[in-house]
């Protein structure tokens, strides 16, 4: 997979599309500065989910499809703890 290339201009960043048979995105916001702490606690669940950010606070979480729920419970934990924003 080639990587997302940034256009500055407009801030935004071109995603990689995430389809296929057994997988799920879920997209979501936090502050900037807890970018870092999101990924530490994915990469505690190993194989829980990939972490995409456009180098700010959106992320795309890309899980396997079996792994949904247990996700989700981490999303929902997170919007507790630090303020996540489900989008």
């Amino acid at each position: 997979m080639t990587r997302p290339r940034a256009d500055h201009s407009l801030g935004a960043v071109a995603a990689p599309l995430f389809d296929g048979d057994g997988l799920i995105t879920r997209r979501v916001e936090v502050a900037r500065d807890q970018v870092a702490w999101v990924r530490y606690v994915l990469e505690a669940y190993e194989g829980l989910a990939h972490l995409h950010s456009d180098g700010g606070g959106e992320l795309t979480l890309v899980a396997p499809a079996d792994r949904a729920r247990e996700l989700d419970a981490v999303i929902d934990d997170l919007v507790d703890e630090i303020g996540l924003v489900r989008r």
